[in-house]
């Protein structure tokens, strides 16, 4: 595993279980073939298939704008579940791809600049797929307790966008769930990236999709327009942590 210190004695069983190490080759390319579709798929319901309209505060399928953060456009999808949550952010970086993508794919460095994360590690399972274990900062959602999520994540050129996707899923060499963290589940998430020229120069169109189950006690209804543009803004984090 890479990154910080080594996880805590840390999963039930969430989207998909490996089971034995030897099946892990097979089983993992089915799950992130899937996922990869899944997580694309709600965002290209959530525009209608046209990306740009996110950049304008519109959006379909449920989905319901909560307002611009930081020049980051915030949506959030409701559930039926109270502790169920879709949040999504929109917007246009004056950065190059390759630059975004870089860093955006070392996901062990991600709690330098999402501030929703507190620690991550990571275990490459091939050149495009790895585990993940996320410890989140439970101050930034408003919640009482950290949640804790043990994830697959899988990277993909295709149609001229790039995208990096992660779900849930049970792997043994994971952590275990702890009393110290709520064990969380996350549903299909991922990033986009789409190059895009203005004025002759390359910017990119950045959509950031976290969908998750967060477990109880959740944070105050009252409270869903802070988080949800929070969220949404760690697209503006991850610009300013480029230009630091």
């Amino acid at each position: 595993m890479t990154s910080s210190p080594s996880p805590p004695a840390c999963t039930r069983q969430r989207t998909a279980s490996f089971g034995s190490s030897s099946s892990i080759s097979t089983t993992y390319q089915d799950i992130t073939s899937s996922l990869l579709g899944r997580a694309l798929a709600e965002v290209r319901l959530a525009s209608s298939g046209d990306f740009s309209s996110l950049l304008l505060g519109r959006a379909t399928a449920g989905w319901r704008y909560q307002g611009e953060e930081r020049g980051i456009q915030a949506y959030h999808k409701p559930s039926s579940s109270p502790s169920v949550h879709s949040f999504l952010g929109a917007a246009e970086l004056d950065r190059p791809l390759t630059s975004l993508w870089n860093i955006i794919c070392q996901l062990s460095k991600s709690h330098m600049y999402n501030q929703s994360v507190r620690s991550v590690w990571t275990r490459p399972l091939d050149d495009s797929t790895q585990l993940v274990y996320i410890l989140t900062d439970p101050s930034t959602c408003h919640l009482s307790q950290p949640r804790d999520f043990c994830c697959i994540s899988t990277e993909s050129k295709q149609a001229g966008l790039c995208v990096l996707a992660m779900q849930s899923v049970f792997e043994e060499s994971l952590p275990r769930p702890s009393v110290d963290a709520v064990r969380g589940e996350m549903m299909p998430s991922c990033w986009v990236l789409q190059p895009i020229r203005r004025g002759g120069q390359e910017v990119t169109r950045v959509i950031y999709l976290l969908q998750v189950d967060l477990g109880t006690p959740s944070f105050p209804q009252r409270l869903l327009n802070t988080v949800a543009r929070r969220q949404a803004a760690v697209i503006a984090d991850l610009d300013a942590f480029l230009s630091s």
